[in-house]
């Protein structure tokens, strides 16, 4: 695992595992955009849906192996604890 800190956003890309999310420190001025290239992602206005994932102390399984974004339209610090899940976890999740 690691800290995930960041004022900018993220560009669009994939990660080789799905992630466990502990969002810390956060704002609803944080946005994270998954699997783009589906239902997700309004083909007709190009626009990507996004969910804020709150710091209210829950843990969120992010299967970031689609691609995926953060936009981050504060200037306040977003902070994570990110963990990689294993791939014997991912085959208990599925």
């Amino acid at each position: 695992g690691d800290w995930s800190s960041d004022v900018c956003s993220s560009d669009l890309h994939q990660d080789p595992v799905p992630k466990l999310q502990i969002p810390l420190q956060t704002n609803e001025d944080i946005y994270f955009s998954i699997d783009v290239n589906s239902e997700n992602h309004n083909k007709k206005t190009g626009q990507k849906n996004s969910i804020h994932l709150p710091n209210d102390g829950s843990i969120f399984y992010v299967n970031t192996r689609k691609w995926h974004s953060v936009n981050n339209m504060s200037n306040e610090n977003r902070i994570h604890i990110c963990g990689d899940i294993s791939p014997c976890m991912i085959e208990l999740l599925n």
